[in-house]
């Protein structure tokens, strides 16, 4: 049975996994001839897959985390 704490991880989890997808996010003209250089930016192509895939590691931790007896 999961307790408080293994919720309260659960919601932290989402919510980096939420700030990945966001970081991920580029933001400009979506033209279709025009080139953004910011699609291949440190931001989106290293630090939010690095987010996310931590926020899905945090949701199997939470979710298999059980109280030691």
């Amino acid at each position: 049975m999961l307790e408080k704490r293994n919720y309260i991880l659960l919601i932290t989890s989402f919510l980096i996994v939420l700030t990945g997808f966001f970081l991920m996010a580029e933001s400009g003209n979506h033209s279709q001839h025009h080139w953004e250089e910011k699609i291949m930016s440190f931001r989106t192509m290293i630090l939010a897959p690095i987010t996310v895939l931590a926020g899905y590691g945090m949701v199997f931790f939470s979710i298999l985390h059980l109280k030691k007896q």
